[in-house]
């Protein structure tokens, strides 16, 4: 079992004249549900640039990484700066959202790190840990809050009081461990190692609401629950293929088909990674219509007529032409008359 790593990498080409005092923004783009940019600047005779958390819809929240700052040359030379860095909410302060550090002095970029007036930057981001950013939890499984349960799933410490024909039904995984030959089938407790604790309580509401109201209904809430703001759907999917739960799966993808806020890009990653056919379906359609709506903005509209007006269109302009032609003729035929008696 793989724990799934939160990692993502934002790049750019900058032009080297345009590095002033004055920080600059790369493009926004959103991660996981959070939006990102890089920040970069000149600060005295240094090159500085960082990375720049902007969510701001939660008063406390906290997400903690592992940054990497690169510079890439032409040349395929690399420098880079690791640091660990949490991110707070910006009511704080402006070092609580954004990290920055003075990278190299731009005359030695200049020198050894451009082509043509330019260079990249890079940073790759790696979340650890994410607070604040969930909702309550709508089911708990602890002792005293099931009725009911013959098999304890330990993960880092955190205890799930479950039955284990409940996980069997759902997970073909859970079905072979609890069930089948393996030594965990005798245990009253199972521990459960490169799993996220957030993921896989919402993995477990999002199998025990369906499960109850066989697909209708409480599970489309439930699915809008454990991915609040699309920030774990990316878990959730992790553990529902590591588990191999068709029906989980099925309910994200209809999560990310309907309701996800996801960027295009992302979701072809995801639909991708976890061979989820009708989403791509989905996403080539929304790429078909999107490309559509670009050619309509660029055709002329002589090229969007219909068929018979092309062709009236074309009668009416083999006719000028026609008559044009004809009157060049009698034009010839008369000047050279004149000529003639000339």
């Amino acid at each position: 079992m793989s724990r799934l790593e939160k990692k993502f990498i934002i790049s750019r080409t900058i032009d080297l004249s345009q590095v002033t005092p004055e920080p600059k923004h790369t493009k926004r783009e959103t991660h996981f549900s959070i939006p990102w940019c890089m920040v970069y600047y000149k600060s005295n005779d240094h090159f500085s640039f960082g990375v720049l958390c902007e969510y701001t819809e939660s008063e406390k929240w906290e997400i903690q990484t592992e940054l990497t700052l690169r510079l890439n040359s032409s040349n395929g030379t690399i420098l880079q700066l690791k640091a660990e860095r949490s991110f707070e909410n910006s009511n704080v302060s402006e070092e609580a959202w954004c990290w920055c550090v003075d990278f190299m002095k731009l005359e030695w970029i200049e020198e050894h790190y451009v082509l043509n007036g330019k260079f990249e930057i890079e940073a790759q981001v790696i979340i650890k840990k994410m607070d604040g950013f969930g909702i309550e939890k709508s089911r708990y499984f602890d002792e005293h809050s099931q009725n009911h349960w013959d098999i304890i799933i330990s993960v880092y410490g955190q205890k799930f009081h479950l039955l284990k024909a409940s996980l069997a039904f759902q997970s073909i995984y859970f079905d072979k461990l609890l069930f089948g030959s393996f030594n965990e089938a005798s245990q009253e407790e199972v521990e459960l190692k490169e799993v996220d604790q957030e993921d896989f309580q919402s993995f477990l509401e999002l199998i025990h609401g369906e499960s109850a109201v066989n697909g209708k209904g409480f599970i489309e809430e439930a699915v809008y629950r454990l991915s609040y703001l699309d920030t774990n759907i990316d878990g959730v999917l992790h553990l529902s293929d590591m588990f191999d739960t068709p029906t989980a799966i099925r309910r994200c993808e209809e999560f990310l088909i309907e309701k996800s806020k996801r960027s295009l890009d992302e979701k072809i990653q995801l639909a991708e990674r976890y061979s989820l056919k009708e989403l791509m379906i989905n996403l080539q359609k929304i790429s078909k219509e999107d490309q559509k709506e670009e050619l309509d903005a660029v055709v002329p509209e002589t090229a969007k007529q219909s068929p018979e007006e092309t062709w009236i269109s074309w009668i009416r302009t083999v006719s000028v032409l026609f008559y044009l032609n004809c009157f060049l003729l009698v034009s010839m035929l008369v000047f050279a008359i004149v000529i003639s008696y000339c």
